[in-house]
């Protein structure tokens, strides 16, 4: 006992926030004082796991007594209910039962397991009950570590399940049945904007841009100042084509900033040289030049600040203006247009293939087809290169490649040329 004590006086020296110390205190003395002064020390915000990882040692020692009675002080969460059956069971004792059909009626919300010992807690519990939520947890854990075979199969055995999240996992898990999923997901939770934005960005990917649409729509109505799901409803705008319906919705969004906010920015560029290049089809050169001039802004109401002039690259907005000089006989400005361009021809981007037709522009179309070349030469793994070398070369460069910002504008641009 003396040597107990003075080991726990030592350990209070070098660490006094150590929740074992107090809890040993309290095995000892039983003291109601030292248990309430234990628990009140215990602050965080997910107090359970404390608990959890105390007595998961304690249970390493095989001091499975130990272990209960210090889960029996934590306020009752459903992992912890779920480790008192199982100690319950490894003791041989009655109880078990009650304490999983309590555990099973607590909502599943935030609750991740992830310890090994919780898996094996998890299995036992699986084997004593039908409810689905000890299945949904186990498979958590599975896909943790990975195994995602045992974690869809165990995800296949809960039976209809009413908690969103659980379609939102099966749809990560299972690819060939996400769309039904998510759409599970948001029927059963319409007041959570992140299902929409989940099934929106599925149709994006599965290139069902009118469904997509359609689903971005609903969402903007029921969530009208949430400005993530504006930004989506403008990208799906965008993928449909209806340009100044995109830069009109812009116009009234205002995108908080957070770091990488480029977005917003990104999608008002591209809608409006979109609509500089539809409106230089139609020949109205000038509507094409202010389209131009205001896809050069930066709005502050789209989150992000401007860079200096000299970090933005305009080739393809200077290579668009170009043309429309070189339409309305202004060939001296079309000129000075196709020099600055023909100068800046380092990044590896779709903006590349503009400066290599403004080289082809300026009579020197072999330098415009050596630059592609030596930019497939540095990234002999690039799609985007060896598509703007077909491309300049006048093949049927139009292909499924996601491309970067500038690719889309370009591809529509190469039906002017």
């Amino acid at each position: 006992g003396d040597k107990a004590k003075a080991s726990l006086a030592r350990l209070k020296e070098l660490n006094p926030l150590n929740h074992f110390i107090r809890f040993e205190e309290y095995q000892w003395t039983k003291s109601a004082e030292i248990r309430n002064k234990f628990t009140s020390l215990i602050r965080n915000e997910m107090p359970q796991e404390t608990y959890l990882q105390l007595a998961d040692w304690y249970l390493q020692l095989g001091l499975n007594e130990s272990g209960y009675e210090l889960l029996n002080l934590s306020l009752p969460s459903a992992e912890v209910l779920y480790w008192m059956a199982y100690l319950k069971g490894v003791l041989k004792e009655d109880g078990a039962i009650d304490l999983i059909d309590k555990a099973n009626v607590i909502s599943p919300e935030l609750v991740f397991p992830f310890r090994n010992r919780s898996a094996e807690v998890l299995t036992w519990v699986v084997s004593q009950t039908q409810s689905w939520k000890p299945k949904y947890y186990l498979a958590l854990i599975y896909w943790s570590k990975n195994n995602v075979e045992k974690a869809n199969e165990l995800l296949s055995k809960c039976d209809n399940p009413d908690f969103a999240p659980f379609y939102v996992a099966k749809a990560e898990l299972n690819a060939s049945a996400a769309l039904e999923n998510l759409k599970m997901a948001a029927l059963k939770d319409p007041n959570e904007w992140r299902y929409g934005k989940l099934l929106i960005n599925h149709y994006i990917t599965s290139k069902k841009y009118p469904e997509a649409l359609t689903t971005a729509n609903q969402y903007h109505s029921r969530f009208p100042q949430d400005f993530r799901l504006s930004m989506l409803l403008a990208k799906t705008l965008l993928l449909n084509k209806q340009y100044k319906a995109c830069t009109d919705l812009l116009s009234k969004t205002s995108i908080l900033p957070y770091e990488g906010a480029t977005d917003g920015r990104q999608l008002y560029r591209e809608a409006w040289l979109m609509q500089a290049v539809a409106q230089f089809q139609g020949k109205n050169y000038k509507a094409a030049l202010n389209s131009i001039k205001t896809s050069r802004l930066w709005p502050e109401a789209l989150g992000v600040g401007k860079p200096y002039d000299e970090d933005i690259d305009s080739r393809l907005e200077n290579y668009l203006e170009g043309l429309c000089y070189e339409k309305t006989n202004r060939q001296a400005e079309a000129d000075n247009q196709w020099n600055a361009i023909a100068e800046d021809k380092i990044s590896g981007n779709t903006n590349n293939l503009i400066s290599a037709f403004a080289l082809k522009k300026l009579d020197r179309p072999e330098e415009g087809k050596q630059l592609l070349i030596e930019w497939n030469k540095r990234e002999p793994e690039s799609k985007l290169a060896k598509w703007c070398l077909l491309a300049y070369d006048g093949g049927n460069a139009d292909t499924d490649l996601e491309g970067d910002e500038s690719f889309r504008i370009i591809r529509a641009l190469l039906t002017l040329e």
